[in-house]
């Protein structure tokens, strides 16, 4: 994540340990993440921890040297909290 290929050894576990402090430690109201339409594990991690569907938007992306169709979420300070367990 991050634009780092394998940055994680368990990206979701990375993603909710991100989360959690994004909301608990440093008290946003809301995350955006986006993931560009071929990746459908993105899609999965993203769509696990309750991320709603925003837009679909082109973006550059350094990996294909071009611009590729990215969708992207938002997730709400509310929504994490209720459901914090999902690693």
């Amino acid at each position: 994540w991050g634009g780092v290929p394998s940055a994680a050894p368990n990206p979701t576990e990375a993603v909710g340990a991100l989360i959690q402090h994004a909301f608990e430690t440093d008290g946003f109201a809301y995350l955006t993440a986006g993931h560009f339409q071929d990746n459908p594990a993105s899609e999965r991690i993203i769509a696990k921890f309750g991320f709603i569907p925003q837009a679909s938007i082109e973006r550059d992306s350094a990996a294909r040297g071009a611009k590729a169709q990215c969708q992207t979420y938002r997730l709400d300070r509310a929504v994490a909290l209720a459901g914090s367990d999902r690693t």
